[in-house]
């Protein structure tokens, strides 16, 4: 949030430089799409950097990029959500995701059940309450948790109530005192080590954990949690997550879906702090799952219709139809290349475009289909058969 001189510079260059600037800084965020400039242009901007009459702080685009990136870990390290969220960024945030917000809070109410009247949910981590907003309207009680004051006074809802607590201490209420638990957008914060108080993301978790087994009722439906896991951590920060959850012996399901509609990846945490559930779920075959090891919601809802018939999920018509859809473009897609990639190489039998795990699908498809590739319709008017053929 500082500003930084970095040297003074010609006009002529100053716009291609600023995208070199932009482009480091998505780097270190790992949000964005990278800016690609013409080689004679990057060359330009390398030169500027070089030369004396600069002045400039960076000897090359490569120690910028270097520079930014140790910035950013620097101001990671020491960040606080009560410093960093002031008046003007509390309003902003609340104009920049008031749609998200809610969208991603539907999500996670299809997968728990329907809010009742009058029940007690806490909401930590709740910003300016975008997410509490909804469900104050459904006519529960709401108690939202945040570290941050300025989140605080500008809640967008008036009948909800707030308490100043950090999710990564004990939370302030007696023991079984919550209908519902609900975290969006928060519960990543907890991922990493936190050098400012000392803390491992272990300890930080493992106190999430633990604050939502004091809270919630022993038959209140599970704790559903939506966070962003870092960009190239993902892998670090679920084990991390996932090792947390084992130590206090809580079950805890993730799951992968996509709200918006859209190709970005949202995140979701199931979890159940007063009953242990042994079965797992099977893992999406889906491209942008399949890499993380997910299930997808549709997977999530054949599980809990088995293994945990008492807090079924509350999956639209939409979602669902959404589901089988998107599965179906993507069965289709396979067997398409399949059949073009074996056309082109003979005895290779279309494996040549193809992972193991695709080839995989692939034969499980064929099985189910034969030769031919249906419709997108014809292909949806039997999901089981699609299910079966998707997951693994």
């Amino acid at each position: 949030g500082s500003r930084r001189r970095i040297g003074r510079f010609v006009k002529p260059i100053v716009t291609d430089l600023l995208s070199v600037v932009e482009d480091a800084r998505r780097a270190a965020v790992g949000k964005g799409r990278r800016i690609d400039l013409p080689v004679a242009r990057l060359g330009q901007v390398e030169a500027a950097l070089c030369t004396p009459e600069s002045q400039s702080i960076f000897t090359s685009i490569a120690h910028m990029q270097c520079t930014v990136s140790e910035w950013r870990e620097s101001y990671r390290s020491q960040w606080e959500a009560g410093a960093h969220y002031d008046h003007r960024r509390a309003k902003e945030y609340t104009v920049q995701n008031s749609v998200a917000q809610r969208a991603l809070t539907a999500m996670a109410m299809e997968l728990s059940q329907p809010c009742r009247r009058f029940e007690l949910v806490l909401d930590i981590g709740c910003g300016t309450g975008l997410s509490s907003s909804a469900l104050v309207e459904e006519g529960a009680y709401v108690i939202g948790t945040d570290l941050a004051p300025s989140m605080l006074e500008h809640r967008v809802h008036p009948g909800m109530d707030v308490v100043l607590a950090d999710m990564a201490q004990r939370l302030p209420f007696r023991p079984q005192v919550a209908d519902r638990v609900l975290s969006v957008g928060a519960v990543h914060y907890l991922l990493d080590d936190c050098p400012r108080t000392n803390r491992s993301a272990a300890e930080r978790t493992g106190t999430f954990c633990r604050s939502v087994k004091q809270c919630l009722r022993i038959d209140a439906p599970p704790c559903v949690f939506q966070f962003i896991p870092g960009k190239g951590r993902e892998g670090v920060q679920i084990g991390r997550l996932l090792e947390a959850a084992a130590a206090e012996n809580v079950t805890l399901r993730l799951v992968g879906c996509d709200p918006h509609h859209t190709s970005a990846l949202r995140w979701y945490g199931w979890l159940v702090p007063h009953r242990e559930i042994r079965e797992g779920m099977r893992k999406c075959l889906l491209p942008g799952l399949r890499v993380h090891g997910l299930s997808c919601c549709w997977e999530f809802e054949n599980w809990a219709a088995i293994h945990a018939t008492e807090w079924q999920p509350n999956l639209t018509q939409d979602t669902r139809g959404w589901q089988i859809r998107e599965h179906a473009k993507y069965a289709r897609k396979l067997l398409r290349t399949y059949k073009h990639v074996e056309k082109q190489a003979g005895d290779r039998k279309g494996t040549l475009a193809l992972s193991h795990e695709e080839v995989g699908i692939v034969v499980s498809l064929k099985e189910w289909l034969g030769e031919n590739v249906p419709s997108l319709d014809e292909m949806c008017c039997t999901p089981n058969d699609l299910f079966r053929c998707m997951h693994a």
